[in-house]
């Protein structure tokens, strides 16, 4: 499946996955200062348990009590880094990644994204979903259901389906007869 940014965070992966359903979306791009490292900037090794940074330290990532998953960097192998003032913001003294719960399918995505030809195809046709998406919410006001229940609000979906495909295909015959 495409789609486009709201696809790609984690949560809405992992719901898509257990259905075994495979998406192509853009991942969020995050709160990253420009210049600065991000968490992709990371070599993150979930088979090892290892997080490297990209001056070369590693950190073994660790579950915290509450379930969140964290690799912390000494503060003193960061203290004398050339990258320090690039680097993640440091909680308590130390540099941290935080990883999420579904950063497996986090990690597949970028290196999916990272492929040139699913890149390219993504862009090619992302474009044209993001116009029928406009159509739908602007010309057939199809933003919101009109009615309760979800039957209904299916066949809604339905009929306006059947419009937004029909439309063209009328354009072309009247063209064509003219």
């Amino acid at each position: 499946m495409l789609g486009d940014t709201a696809y790609g965070i984690g949560p809405v992966r992992a719901e898509l996955a257990e259905r075994g359903v495979e998406v192509l979306a853009p991942l969020p791009p995050g709160s990253i200062k420009p210049g600065r490292l991000g968490k992709r900037d990371f070599a993150v090794d979930l088979a090892a348990g290892t997080v490297r940074c990209p001056a070369g330290e590693t950190a073994v990532i660790r579950t915290e009590p509450s379930g969140a998953r964290r690799a912390r960097f000494a503060k003193r192998a960061c203290d004398r880094c050339r990258l320090r003032d690039r680097c993640v913001s440091p909680v308590r003294g130390d540099r941290t990644v935080l990883l999420t719960a579904d950063e497996e399918l986090l990690i597949a995505a970028r290196q999916a994204l990272d492929d040139p030809v699913s890149a390219a195809h993504l862009r090619r046709t992302r474009p044209r979903i993001e116009r029928l998406l406009s159509l739908l919410a602007h010309r057939y006001k199809a933003r919101k259901s009109r009615y309760t229940g979800t039957r209904k609000a299916r066949l809604q979906a339905a009929w306006t389906a059947a419009l937004v495909n029909l439309n063209p295909i009328a354009r072309r015959l009247t063209a064509n007869a003219a």
